[in-house]
């Protein structure tokens, strides 16, 4: 039988070495480990999950306002209208905004371009009931607004210059909705949330689906 000196110069004989525990987890600490690593992903994967969808869906709003802003800066810079149409133009995205210099309110190649704003696929823009949103040129033509030099704006579809106010509908696929009241005396935009339970719409952040 072989025998090992330890550190302190004790013989320690091989029989003894081969009756001491290997390190490591017992099963019993396994199991404990793969409870917590359960219980964390049923409470933190919901969260994360919602939390990205109320991100992507103010991301977009943020992008709605920006769009307007930008607009309406440029009108007010540049001394001429500006016109903004949320609805596909010509191929080159969703939002677009362009210096409406021949005053047709009809993006083409000659006019410039002040911003270009595309939003995810998973959501959509429409038109709001209560407060239809202006159709640049015509009543038949894409959701837009119309932003002057003054600052006032064309916003609905009275089609008034500098008043009333003109609403656009962002939805997503869980059937959040967000809605952009734009007031056309100033250019004010407010964000309100719908409630499904009431069916309304309010100044809340708290009616999420998921």
């Amino acid at each position: 039988m072989q025998s090992q000196c330890t550190p302190s110069g004790a013989v320690v004989p091989a029989q003894v070495r081969r009756l001491q525990p290997a390190a490591g987890f017992t099963l019993l600490e396994l199991m404990a480990v793969l409870v917590l690593i359960g219980l964390l992903a049923t409470v933190g994967i919901p969260n994360l999950i919602r939390a990205k969808i109320r991100a992507e869906m103010l991301t977009q709003v943020k992008t709605l306002r920006q769009s307007m802003a930008v607009a309406r800066i440029n009108a007010i810079k540049g001394g001429q209208p500006v016109a903004l149409s949320m609805q596909n133009v010509g191929g080159v995205g969703t939002l677009v905004a362009w210096v409406d210099a021949d005053g047709g309110q009809d993006f083409d190649s000659t006019e410039r371009v002040v911003g270009r704003w595309t939003l995810r696929s998973a959501f959509s823009l429409t038109d709001d009931s209560e407060f239809p949103m202006y159709r640049l040129g015509t009543t038949s033509g894409p959701l837009g607004i119309l932003f002057l030099p003054s600052g006032v704006a064309v916003v609905d579809d009275s089609r008034e210059m500098g008043a009333g106010q003109g609403g656009i509908v962002l939805t997503d696929l869980k059937g959040n909705q967000f809605r952009l009241l734009v007031y056309g005396g100033a250019g004010t935009v407010i964000e309100q949330m719908k409630n499904p339970q009431t069916d309304k719409w309010d100044d809340s952040r708290n009616h999420w689906r998921y």
